[in-house]
């Protein structure tokens, strides 16, 4: 499996406006990701508490499956891409 990338001019779609977040509010998240072309920027206080908070509600519902979660190489502070998996086209 590998990740599409955000491309740099994306939007900054999602901001998490609590640092601990519901899970109402977690869950949009996932589906504004699923409904994107390849996932969204989340603007948040503490990325790697909100991947961990994600990691359950990826694992309760199948259709989550195709997200990851990744601290991206820059802002890593204060960003969380939610992008989509795609699968390699030669089956590998």
């Amino acid at each position: 499996m590998m990740c599409n990338i955000l491309p740099e001019d994306a939007p900054r779609s999602a901001h998490l406006s609590k640092p601990n977040g519901d899970s109402m509010e977690l869950q949009s998240l996932l589906f504004r990701a699923m409904q994107s072309e390849h996932g969204i920027i989340v603007k948040t206080s503490n990325p790697t508490n909100l991947r961990a908070k994600l990691y359950p509600l990826r694992k309760a519902d199948p259709m989550f499956e195709c997200l990851a979660f990744v601290i991206p190489p820059v802002n890593t502070d204060s960003t969380l891409w939610i992008v989509k998996k795609t699968g390699d086209p030669n089956g590998s």
